[in-house]
C-alpha cells in the first residue's frame, strides 16, 4: 500500500516515487488535476464515476488518511465530478497480466503467488479484502437473472455467485437439467427450488430458486413455452409473481403468444405485481432508446414483445449489454418505482448476470437456531461414575413403571447437561474450497470487468473474457480437490471417511433441499411452520377409524400356547450396545449415542423397568407420545394428503418393543400362524422370494397355454386404520399370551401425537386407531391384523405387508371377481379400505389378443394396465422383462451420472465403492425373479457395469484402445450374469434346506441317484415355453444338479 525506499518529488511533496525503475503506466493514467502520470511510484485514487486518476495531494488527501480509505467511515470527494467515494482501485492490476502472450492454460498452471509477485503494484490506492454483501436485512428484495449453460457442470462458479450476491430470488435459464439431477445436487441448500426442465432434446430449461426463509409457491400455469411462475409473499405489499422465461431463438413466433396467455390468466381477476426475467434472445433492441438497431432481423418478434410489455404495463429495466454488445437477458416489471438498483455483473456463462434490488420487504420465516450436543467432547467416564450409584438405588426405589422411567430420564438428562457440551447451530461458509489466493483473483476479475464496462475497449473485453475462463477453471479445480479431500484425508480413520462419504452422498441424493413447503387449506396457502404442523396433524388424524366397543380378550387367552416373557438383562445390554449412535433422539431428548455409551449403567434399571411394565401392563406415558415427521410421498407438494406420518418415539420404548417383537414373531413362526404367502417383515422371507413364487405361478400357467388374470390391490392408509380393539381380538384368537396382549392394549391406549416442522409443534391429538409408523412392534401387529385376509378366497393371493396381488387363471374370471366381492366384505368387517381407482388389472398371456374382461371393486371398474410394478419390479404381459430392463438400466445410468457429477475424487477405491453400493444394487434388485431375460437384455445390464469401470478408472469415453475387460478384472468386478447365477443358487439352497416344503410346489426331488453327482438331485420336467424353461426353479435346478459335491451351496445356510 505505501511506497518503499522512496524519494520526494520536488514539485509535489505528498507524492512519492521509488528509487528503482518500476514499470510506468505511461500516459494512460494522467492525473485529472496536474496532468502528470499517476504511476507505480505514486499514491493515487481513481474516481469510478468519471474514470479519472488523481494524486492524493491533488485531491488534498493526507498520506495519513490514505491507508484508511478501505474503511466505510472515510470518504473522499472527486474534484472533477464532485462524486463521493468509499474506495478506489490500483491503475494496474490485471491489465499488465493479460497483456502477456501466455495462453489461458499456462496462466492457470502458474501459482497465484507468482502472479502477484510479478504484477503486484508497489502501492494500491485503496486496498480492501473482498467481503460478500451482508445478509439481507429485509428492507429490499435481491434478484439475479443468470444464464447458466449447464448448471450442474459449474457448481464452483454457481456457489461463488450466490455467496457474492446473496440473492433472495434466482431466475435461471438454460439450466440444462433433467429429472436425473436432484435439487440437492445444485449446492443451493438454503433455497427452495422450482424447475421446469426441457423434456425433449438437450439444453434449455428454466428454474427459480427462492430463499427458503421467504414464503413462496409455484403457480401452476400450463404453457408449451419454457416459462415458470412462482408467487412470492411480501410484508405490506401485494404478492409478487416472478417468471423465468427462455426463448431459444429470436425466430420463435409462438413464445410471445404463450407469455401473453399466461399473463392474461394471472391478470384475469385483479392486477398483479410482476418480475419477469430470463433470456429472451432479442438482440435487435436498443433498450436505452427503445428503438431497433439498424439491420435487425425478425422485427415482428421484437415489436410484438414490446407491445406485450406495453399492454401489461411492464417496463424492461436492463440497458447494459449482457452478451457481447447485445442485451439478451432482460428483467421486466411493473414495480419500476420500487427499483433501487439494477446492474450487470460478471456471469458464469457467456452471458452476464443481471442484479436487481427492489424496495420490497419479503415475508420471511424465522429459522430458529437449534442446540446440538457435542458427543465427541463428552466426558463419558465421568458420566458413568456419576450415574452408577444413582441407578443402583433406583432399582429398589420405585414400583410404578411411570415413576421409575421419569426418574431414570431425569437423572440421565441432568447428567447430559453436566458432562456433554453443546452449542447453537451456526451457518457454515458455503465455499470452504476457495483459497485466499483465489479470492484475490475473483476480486481482480471484477475490477477488470468494471473497467471493461467503463471504457468499452475491445482489448479489455478480450482480457476480461480470458480472465473469466481462468477463474472458472480454477473454481472447478479447487472444488474438485475439496471434495476429493473429503474422501481421502489421510488424517482421518477409515470409519470417519466412510461416515463422511455416506453423509455426503445421502445429502446429495435426498432429492430436495427444503422441508415441508407451503400447504393448501382450501383456497388459502398456509406458510407458517405452526399452521402447517396443525394442518398436517388434522390430515393425519382424519384417516383414523372410530374406536369400536372394548372386547374382552381374557377368555380367548385361556388356552394360549405362548409363554409369559421374561426379560433378560444381558439381552437389554446387547440391545443398548447395538443401537445406531447416529439416529435421532425421541421426544425425551435422550439419543441412542447416550444410551449406547451408558449401557453398563442403564442395563439393570431398564431391565427392571421393562419387566415391571410388562407384568403390570403399564406403559410410561412418555412412550405413548409421538413426534410426527411428515414425509412427502408423491403428487402435489402443497396437498397435505400427499404426506405420510412417521412417528419419532422414545428410544427406550423402541428397545423394549424390539425385545417383545422378537418373542411375538418367534411364536408366530414356530406355530405357523402367518399365511404362507405373507412375506412382509418375516425372517427368511422377502420381496425377492415373493416375486420368485409369483412369477413361477404365472410361467407355469403360460407353459400350460393358460392366461393369468391379476389384480394389484391398493390399500388406503392401511397402517393408520387398524382398529385397536379388533387387533387385540385377533391377537387373542391366534394364541398370543394375555401378558403381551394386555401390554399392547395399554401401549395403544391414550396415545397422542403432534407434528413437528422447523421446531414448531402442533397441538397434541389423540390417536384412536392405527399402529404407529416408525415403531418397532407396529409392523408385527399389522401382519396379525391382515393375516386372515386370504382365508375365504379361492384365488391365489400374495401379500407383502399391505402390498397385495390376487390372481387366477383367466378361465376362472368369475372366481377372481367373486373374491374381490369377498374382499369388500372383509374390509367392511375390519375397518380397512381399498382404492379401486388406484388398483390395477392385467392379463399375462402369450396370445396376440388376450382375454379382455372387466373386474369391479366397489362397483367401479379397475383400470387395466399394460404393465404393473409390484414390489419394485415391472411385470409385462408376456414376461419378456424389456420394460423392467429399460427402467433398471435407465436408473443405473442415471446413478452413474450422479457419481460422475458428485463423487469428485481421483480415488478408484472411493468410486468403486460408490458403484458397488449405489449402482450395482439397482442392477441386481430381485434379480433371481427376472433372470430369464434375453441375452440382449442381459448385455444391456453388462454395458452399465462397463461404463462404470471406465468411470472408476478415469478412462474417457472416446478412448477405444483401453480394454474394458481388463478394467473389470483390475477392479475385481465379476460379470453380472455370474453374480445372478450365484444369487439364484443361494436362494435355491435356502428353499432346499427350509423346513417349509415350499419348493415342492414347483419342482420335485429326483428318485434316482448317481455316483458322479451329489445326492440331492431334482427332477427337471419338460417345458413347452422358453418362459418356463428359464424360470427360477427349473433353470436353477439344472445348475444345482451340476454342482460338485463339495459346493458350499449344498451346505445348510447359517441362521
Amino acid at each position: 500500500m505505501a511506497a518503499i525506499n522512496t524519494t520526494t518529488n520536488s514539485s509535489n511533496p505528498d507524492t512519492t516515487t521509488t528509487s528503482s525503475q518500476t514499470p510506468s503506466c505511461s500516459t494512460a493514467y494522467l492525473c485529472g488535476s496536474c496532468k502528470h502520470p499517476v504511476d507505480w511510484g505514486t499514491k493515487g485514487v481513481l474516481c469510478e464515476n468519471c474514470d479519472t486518476w488523481f494524486h492524493i495531494a491533488c485531491q488534498a488527501i493526507p498520506s495519513a488518511n490514505y491507508s484508511k480509505l478501505d474503511h466505510s467511515s472515510v470518504i473522499w470527494t472527486c474534484s472533477s465530478c464532485n462524486s463521493n467515494h468509499l474506495s478506489a482501485t490500483s491503475p494496474a492490476t490485471l491489465h499488465d497480466l493479460l497483456q502477456s502472450t501466455q495462453t489461458i492454460e499456462s496462466l492457470v498452471d502458474l501459482s497465484i503467488d507468482s502472479l502477484d509477485d510479478q504484477h503486484q503494484p508497489v502501492h494500491e490506492s485503496s486496498p480492501r479484502k473482498y467481503k460478500p454483501p451482508p445478509a439481507n436485512n429485509g428492507r429490499s428484495l435481491r434478484v439475479i437473472n443468470v444464464n447458466c449453460q449447464s448448471l450442474a457442470s459449474k457448481k464452483g462458479a454457481w456457489i461463488n455467485l450466490l455467496h457474492s450476491t446473496r440473492p433472495d430470488v434466482i431466475i435461471a435459464t438454460e439450466t440444462w437439467l433433467d429429472d436425473t439431477i436432484r435439487n440437492s445436487e445444485l449446492e443451493s441448500d438454503s433455497y427452495t427450488i422450482y424447475r421446469r426442465d426441457r423434456k425433449t432434446g438437450i439444453h434449455g430449461g428454466v428454474m427459480i430458486a427462492v430463499n427458503s426463509a421467504i414464503t413462496s409457491t409455484e403457480v401452476e400455469i400450463k404453457s408449451e413455452a419454457e416459462i415458470l411462475w412462482v408467487k412470492l409473499q411480501c410484508k405490506g405489499h401485494r404478492d409478487i409473481y416472478i417468471a423465468s422465461c427462455y426463448r431459444p431463438n429470436v425466430s420463435d413466433k409462438t413464445f410471445n403468444t404463450h407469455l401473453r396467455k399466461s399473463l392474461d390468466q394471472l391478470m384475469s381477476k385483479r392486477p398483479r405485481a410482476f418480475i419477469i426475467g430470463g433470456d429472451f434472445n432479442l438482440p435487435g433492441w436498443d433498450w436505452s432508446s427503445l428503438s431497433l438497431k439498424p439491420g435487425t432481423q425478425y422485427t415482428a418478434q421484437h415489436t410484438d414483445f414490446r407491445d406485450l410489455l406495453d399492454d401489461f404495463g411492464l417496463t424492461q429495466c436492463v440497458i447494459e449489454p449482457t452478451r457481447q454488445k447485445n442485451i439478451l437477458d432482460l428483467i421486466a416489471t411493473n414495480l419500476t418505482d420500487q427499483v433501487n438498483r439494477i446492474k450487470v455483473i460478471p456471469g458464469i456463462s457467456d452471458h452476464e448476470v443481471v442484479y436487481l434490488e427492489l424496495a420490497v420487504m419479503p415475508s420471511y420465516r424465522k429459522q430458529p437456531q437449534r442446540k446440538i450436543w457435542l458427543y465427541n467432547k463428552a466426558d463419558w467416564a465421568g458420566m458413568v461414575k456419576h450415574l452408577q450409584p444413582i441407578m443402583n438405588r433406583l432399582e429398589q426405589a420405585y414400583t410404578s413403571p411411570d415413576e421409575l422411567w421419569l426418574s431414570i430420564k431425569q437423572h440421565v438428562t441432568e447428567a447430559m447437561t453436566i458432562f456433554i457440551p453443546k452449542r447453537l447451530t451456526k451457518r457454515k461458509d458455503s465455499r470452504p474450497w476457495i483459497s485466499k489466493q483465489l479470492h484475490k483473483l475473483i476480486t481482480k476479475k471484477k475490477d477488470l470487468y468494471r473497467k471493461c464496462k467503463r471504457r468499452g475497449s475491445s482489448k479489455l473485453e478480450k482480457r476480461y473474457n480470458a480472465y473469466r475462463h481462468i477463474v472458472q477453471k480454477m473454481l472447478r479445480k479447487q472444488h474438485t480437490e475439496y471434495v476429493n479431500r473429503l474422501f481421502t484425508d489421510e488424517d482421518k480413520s477409515k470409519d470417519e471417511l466412510s461416515k463422511r462419504f455416506w453423509t455426503y452422498v445421502k445429502h446429495k441424493r435426498s432429492g430436495t433441499t427444503s422441508g415441508v413447503g407451503p400447504l393448501k387449506r382450501g383456497n388459502q396457502l398456509v406458510t407458517s411452520a405452526k399452521e402447517k404442523a396443525e394442518l398436517l396433524n388434522d390430515q393425519f388424524v382424519s384417516v383414523f377409524s372410530d374406536p369400536s366397543d372394548n372386547i374382552d380378550y381374557t377368555m380367548l387367552t385361556l388356552n394360549s400356547k405362548m409363554k409369559n416373557i421374561v426379560i433378560d438383562q444381558n439381552g437389554v445390554h446387547k440391545q443398548l450396545k447395538s443401537l445406531n449412535p447416529h439416529k435421532a433422539a425421541g421426544p425425551d431428548g435422550i439419543s441412542p449415542r447416550v444410551l449406547q455409551e451408558l449401557a453398563d449403567v442403564l442395563a439393570a434399571p431398564l431391565t427392571t423397568l421393562f419387566q415391571t411394565s410388562l407384568d403390570k401392563a403399564t406403559v410410561p406415558n412418555d412412550w405413548k407420545k409421538a413426534s410426527v415427521c411428515p414425509i412427502f410421498k408423491k403428487g402435489e407438494k402443497s396437498a397435505a394428503a400427499n404426506y405420510r406420518p412417521v412417528s419419532l418415539t422414545c428410544v427406550t420404548s423402541k428397545i423394549m418393543e424390539h425385545i417383545l417383537t422378537s418373542q411375538l414373531m418367534r411364536f408366530a413362526e414356530e406355530n405357523d400362524i402367518f399365511h404362507q404367502n405373507q412375506h412382509g417383515f418375516r425372517r427368511n422371507h422377502g420381496c425377492e422370494k415373493q416375486l420368485i413364487e409369483l412369477v413361477s405361478d404365472i410361467t407355469t400357467n403360460l407353459d400350460k397355454g393358460e392366461e393369468t388374470e391379476a389384480c394389484v390391490l391398493d390399500f388406503s392408509k392401511a397402517f393408520d386404520k387398524v382398529n385397536h380393539n379388533k387387533l387385540l381380538y385377533k391377537l387373542a384368537k391366534y394364541g398370543v399370551s394375555y401378558q403381551l396382549i394386555a401390554w399392547i392394549d395399554n401401549f395403544l391406549k391414550d396415545r397422542t401425537q403432534k407434528v413437528v416442522i422447523d421446531g414448531e409443534d402442533s397441538q397434541e391429538a389423540p390417536v384412536t386407531s392405527g399402529v404407529p409408523q416408525g415403531s418397532v412392534i407396529g409392523p408385527a401387529m399389522f401382519l396379525f391384523y391382515i393375516n386372515d385376509l386370504p382365508d375365504t378366497l379361492k384365488s391365489s393371493i400374495r401379500l407383502f405387508a399391505d402390498d397385495t396381488i390376487a390372481y387366477n387363471s383367466a378361465s376362472n374370471h368369475s372366481t377372481l371377481q367373486d373374491d374381490l366381492n369377498k374382499l369388500e366384505l372383509w374390509e367392511q368387517q375390519w375397518d380397512m379400505e381399498f382404492h379401486p381407482s388406484k388398483c390395477q388389472h392385467i392379463v399375462f398371456s402369450r396370445k396376440r389378443q388376450p382375454t379382455d374382461k372387466v373386474l369391479n371393486l366397489h362397483g367401479t371398474e379397475i383400470p387395466k394396465a399394460n404393465d404393473i410394478k409390484y414390489l419394485g419390479v415391472t411385470l409385462d404381459p408376456k414376461l419378456n422383462w424389456n420394460k423392467h430392463i429399460d427402467n433398471v438400466t435407465a436408473k443405473g445410468n442415471s446413478t452413474l451420472g450422479f457419481i460422475r457429477r458428485n463423487v469428485l475424487t481421483s480415488s478408484e477405491t472411493v468410486k468403486n465403492t460408490a458403484y458397488k453400493q449405489l449402482v450395482r444394487p439397482v442392477l441386481e434388485y430381485a434379480s433371481a425373479s427376472w433372470d430369464s431375460v434375453s441375452d440382449t437384455a442381459a448385455s444391456r445390464l453388462e454395458a452399465v457395469q462397463r461404463r462404470a469401470a471406465r468411470l472408476i478408472c478415469g478412462i474417457r469415453r472416446t478412448d477405444r484402445k483401453t480394454s474394458t475387460t481388463s478394467l473389470l478384472q483390475k477392479l475385481d468386478l465379476q460379470p453380472l450374469n455370474e453374480r445372478r447365477s450365484d444369487r439364484r443358487l443361494k436362494i435355491f439352497s435356502q428353499y432346499h434346506h427350509s423346513s417349509k416344503a415350499v419348493i415342492s410346489n414347483y419342482i420335485q426331488r429326483a428318485s434316482f441317484s448317481s455316483a458322479r453327482r451329489h445326492a440331492t438331485q431334482y427332477f427337471i420336467p419338460q417345458s413347452n415355453t422358453i418362459h418356463y424353461q428359464r424360470s427360477f426353479f427349473i433353470r436353477t435346478a439344472k445348475e444345482w444338479n451340476a454342482l460338485p459335491a463339495d459346493s458350499p451351496f449344498l451346505t445348510p445356510p447359517c441362521e
